[in-house]
């Protein structure tokens, strides 16, 4: 009898202790989800930040930097009629450093926050993006953009286009390939961006 009573009470200690273990795992799964969801919003929130800091900089360098350089060339342009022989050279040589400062300076307001991504989204700021890759870098780029993919949620045509930028930054400085292939499309509702 002692004995039965024995195992009675070692039974139900045993059956105590794995409900109690079984409560532990539960509340550290909840935990772990709770942590895991604020990393998630943490990091949402990171990229709005980045990329409205992005745009300002964006902003600023075209409505700013790109005027001034604008009436410079204007000035430059206006001294020309008064200028002979070898300086009229400087001053074509100075209009044509003016151009190409201009034309950097849009590039890099653009590559900051594209404006293609908000007019038109997401495959439009692609293109735009990998044709100027490609004429930089002199590899050739095969984007496939699903006609089912249309308009996203800016927050994931951003982060898309982050990570395009990202990837392509990778196989420019690490690879030696020539040659890339890429494919944006929707899958079982996740917007992806792969290597096929």
């Amino acid at each position: 009898m002692n004995a039965l009573a024995d195992f009675a009470g070692i039974s139900v200690r045993l059956t105590e202790r794995e409900q109690l273990l079984r409560r532990s795992h539960d509340e550290l799964e909840s935990q772990v989800d709770q942590r895991t969801s604020s990393l998630r919003q943490l990091s949402a929130d990171l990229m709005r930040v980045q990329d409205g800091e992005r745009r300002k900089i964006a902003r600023e360098l075209h409505d700013s930097f790109g005027q001034y350089l604008a009436a410079l060339k204007m000035n430059l342009a206006r001294l020309k009629a008064f200028l002979l022989g070898s300086d009229v050279q400087v001053l074509t040589d100075s209009e044509e450093v003016v151009d190409q400062c201009l034309s950097e300076t849009r590039t890099i307001s653009h590559l900051l926050h594209p404006p293609l991504l908000d007019e038109s989204g997401l495959p439009s700021a692609a293109k735009w993006y990998l044709e100027g890759f490609s004429q930089r870098s002199g590899i050739d780029v095969a984007l496939h953009v699903h006609d089912s993919l249309g308009r996203l949620p800016q927050d994931v045509e951003t982060a898309l286009f982050r990570v395009l930028q990202e990837s392509l930054t990778n196989v420019h400085r690490h690879s030696e390939s020539k040659k890339v292939d890429i494919t944006i499309h929707l899958e079982g509702g996740q917007a992806l961006l792969t290597n096929p």
